[in-house]
């Protein structure tokens, strides 16, 4: 063996040198390679139209984030059999809109608009699934369904369906109770 290596040592070298080129080459280029563009709108048309209602709807009585993960809404139990796997379940599953208390950003309400995807077979028991979750976790999923124009109005009737809407008056007069109550403790 020893015979060999000393007999072709140039060509071993070429080949080891080649292979560790060819592995340096190979790790640089994964290192700066991120295969990712830009998507465009983070709405599709007809959840712009919604948005654009619900802003008219709520005034500035809540605040509005879109395409929120289920996961940063809700969270599994620790106790849970299997916890890792109804993560899992949630992880990748978003709903088209959340309203959050302006003051605290609690989360008061999650809204899915559902167009004709959710017809399918396969989004109805997706759509089943997120509804037990949101059940399960106690907070209010509303469904609206997909149309061409909204009104703010009806949007608002469905909203306080599930919560009241606030006067801005009452908002504010929390607000400088909560100021008055930090002062007096200090």
């Amino acid at each position: 063996m020893l015979q060999i290596l000393q007999q072709h040592w140039p060509l071993i070298g070429f080949f080891g040198a080649l292979l560790a080129t060819l592995l340096l080459v190979r790790f640089l280029r994964r290192e700066s390679y991120c295969p990712y563009h830009r998507r465009g709108e983070l709405l599709t048309i007809n959840e712009r139209k919604f948005y654009f209602a619900l802003r008219q709807a709520i005034t500035d009585e809540y605040a509005i984030f879109a395409m929120v993960r289920i996961a940063d809404l809700l969270k599994v139990e620790s106790g849970a059999t299997q916890r890792q796997a109804w993560q899992n379940r949630i992880n990748a599953k978003h709903v088209d809109f959340v309203l959050c208390d302006v003051d605290t950003l609690e989360v008061v309400l999650a809204i899915e608009v559902d167009d004709r995807s959710h017809q399918r077979p396969d989004r109805q028991r997706r759509d089943e699934f997120v509804d037990d979750a949101f059940q399960a976790a106690g907070l209010s999923l509303l469904r609206v369904p997909a149309r061409s124009a909204y009104s703010p109005r009806e949007i608002q009737e469905q909203i306080r369906a599930y919560l009241p809407l606030r006067r801005s008056s009452d908002r504010t007069g929390t607000r400088r109770r909560r100021r008055r109550a930090r002062v007096s403790n200090d």
